[in-house]
């Protein structure tokens, strides 16, 4: 295994290891992609503990 990259496995039920590596040194366009679905990914989680606060406190007054 070249040292430049990092193998990753993962087991699923009733499918096997799936195996695909991942370099270490990112080029920028692909850490900027990277960045922006955790900026997504994060944002949404945000929504989600929001919309479910606000869930909370409305039942709370019924």
């Amino acid at each position: 295994m070249p040292s430049s990259s990092l193998t990753v496995e993962i087991t699923v039920p009733n499918f096997g290891t799936i195996g695909y590596q991942i370099p270490n040194q990112l080029s920028s366009q692909q850490q900027q992609d990277l960045n922006d679905w955790y900026d997504v990914l994060e944002q949404n989680w945000l929504d989600g503990q929001q919309y479910y606060s606000d869930r909370y406190l409305y039942d709370d007054k019924i």
